[in-house]
């Protein structure tokens, strides 16, 4: 009896174990190659960074490291997930004074502090300590963390004002990591993926480091400085949150003001303090719901902040209007493109018409129109011009001239009057001492010649007065 009792406690065990061991088999989560490339980064920097320490370590420093090692093996068991009364789950947290607090053990950012200090020209300096509570590998923000700040603000008149923001570094637990930004509408993220495909549970602190641009509104008697301090893209609440505003010289400050909330419901009162040189620092009174943000914004006398230059000015005009402007360029190629079109196409339109014109418009129009008179000249010049364009041909006969009829296909309206009257009938030929057919037809042209300036004249001025008009 007592060997089978032994070795049914035996099987059982063994099938408990295998048990276990199954449910501790978990299947690791696919890698991305995102992931894949930003965890050889950080193991890069790591290995350079571990290359560095050797080459530092004393042995009196190994001694204190290992040391520190048997302390943080203790900590770990410390800060493990335990119960509280309630029997709600809850963990150990150290607040930046040193004391430490049980916060619960859920997805949730137990301390935002931001360290923002203000230059002489406006930009700002901002040092963010986020510290996180991840309770599970299948959370939020299991695989990765997201930093979401707000790139526009409208002031005083309404009028948005975009802001620059540069991010130069990002810490995880006190180690340099690699990060990525995207920006999309009025937002900008900062990602940062775990280094081991997925963050360890409990407790962890990022440190962020960026440059933010434009959050002053200068106006001719005082200056606006706005700052949304967490953004509006924390999907899981804030337990307390706060901000130290440094100057660069002690401000006068004529108006202050911070609210937490949504962006439509905003009102939850901050508390707010000063120190002897002016610097400012605020403070929720109560948890941030996930979503909603912590604004400050504050008016102060001038010359505390130097006003931009003509070239801020442009630079500011240019990022606030980068899509008018680009779609104004855009615009104002294919309408360029569009008109050197047009005028090409005037251009051959303008050549063809002058050979046509040179067909209808006799030269003896242009010497009237330059003598504004008609004397022999004028039929000479009428002539060469008729023979010019193939409607006659002019040759020498001894001491005589004479002028042979071609057609009259090509010739103005009263160079045809002249043709009709120096070949009357079926004559084909005239000399140029034949004076009575050369005095009646003449007289003809010039009647002729005198109606056709004048009409057209009369046409120039309609089309003057018209484009006055539309114009006016």
């Amino acid at each position: 009896m007592k060997k089978l009792t032994f070795v049914f406690l035996l099987t059982f065990f063994v099938i408990l174990n295998n048990s276990y061991a199954q449910e501790q088999a978990v299947a690791k989560p696919e890698v991305t190659p995102l992931e894949k490339e930003y965890q050889d980064k950080v193991k890069e920097i790591k290995q350079k960074d571990e290359q560095k320490e050797v080459q530092k370590i004393s042995e009196e420093e190994l001694k204190k490291q290992q040391e520190l090692a048997k302390r943080q093996e203790e900590l770990r068991y410390i800060f493990s997930p335990k119960l509280d009364e309630s029997g709600v789950a809850a963990i150990p947290f150290i607040m930046p004074q040193g004391n430490v607090i049980q916060v619960p053990f859920v997805d949730h950012v137990p301390y935002f502090f931001t360290y923002a200090e203000i230059f002489n020209d406006g930009k700002i300096m901002v040092n963010e300590t986020v510290d996180m509570v991840f309770s599970s590998e299948k959370g939020e923000y299991s695989r990765q963390f997201v930093r979401e700040l707000k790139t526009s603000y409208k002031d005083r008149n309404g009028k948005t004002k975009k802001l620059d923001i540069q991010v130069e570094s990002v810490f995880y637990n006190k180690d340099k990591v690699p990060f990525f930004v995207t920006t999309y509408g009025d937002k900008l993220q900062i990602r940062v993926l775990a280094p081991e495909g997925i963050f360890k549970t409990g407790a962890s602190t990022f440190y962020i480091k960026y440059v933010v641009d434009n959050s002053v509104f200068f106006t001719p008697d005082f200056d606006d400085l706005y700052y949304n301090v967490i953004g509006y893209g924390f999907k899981v609440p804030v337990a307390r949150a706060g901000i130290s505003m440094i100057f660069p010289k002690k401000p006068n400050i004529l108006a202050e003001g911070g609210v937490v909330g949504s962006e439509e419901n905003q009102g939850i009162e901050i508390k707010r303090s000063s120190d002897a040189e002016g610097n400012l620092a605020f403070a929720v009174s109560e948890p941030i719901i996930p979503g909603d943000g912590f604004s400050i914004f504050l008016s102060m006398d001038k010359n505390v902040v130097i006003p931009p230059s003509v070239n801020d000015k442009i630079n500011e005009l240019i990022r606030n209007n980068a899509f008018g402007i680009t779609a104004f360029f855009g615009l104002f190629i294919i309408c360029l493109r569009y008109l050197l079109a047009f005028l090409e196409l005037l251009k051959k339109k303008a050549v063809k018409k002058v050979k046509s014109f040179a067909s209808y418009t006799a030269s003896s129009l242009f010497y009237y129109n330059l003598k504004r008179k008609i004397d022999d000249k004028t039929l000479a010049v009428a002539l060469i011009s008729m023979a010019s364009k193939g409607a006659v041909k002019i040759s020498n006969a001894g001491e005589d001239i004479k002028i042979t009829k071609i057609s009259d296909k090509n010739l103005a309206i009263e160079e045809k009057v002249l043709f009709s009257k120096l070949f009357k009938g079926k004559k084909e030929e005239i000399s140029l001492n034949d004076k009575v057919v050369l005095k009646k037809a003449f007289s003809k042209f010039k009647c002729k010649l005198v109606k056709r300036d004048i009409f057209e004249r009369v046409k120039t001025d309609i089309a003057n007065i018209s484009v006055a008009v539309i114009l006016v």
